[in-house]
């Protein structure tokens, strides 16, 4: 996990008991809409989260 967003995104998600959204985290990870789509993307494909 080379690029710092992601495990910022990663915690975030785990932070929350009920987990967060990704329409609920994506206001609070300071991102554009395509990189986080593209770090969330990322994520999903190497299998450390679900859709």
């Amino acid at each position: 996990m080379h690029e710092k967003a992601r495990p910022s995104l990663l915690t975030a998600r785990i932070a929350d008991p009920k987990g967060l959204s990704f329409t609920e985290l994506k206001p609070h990870c300071g991102l554009t809409d395509g990189n986080f789509s593209f770090h969330m993307k990322e994520l999903q494909d190497s299998g450390l989260i679900e859709g």
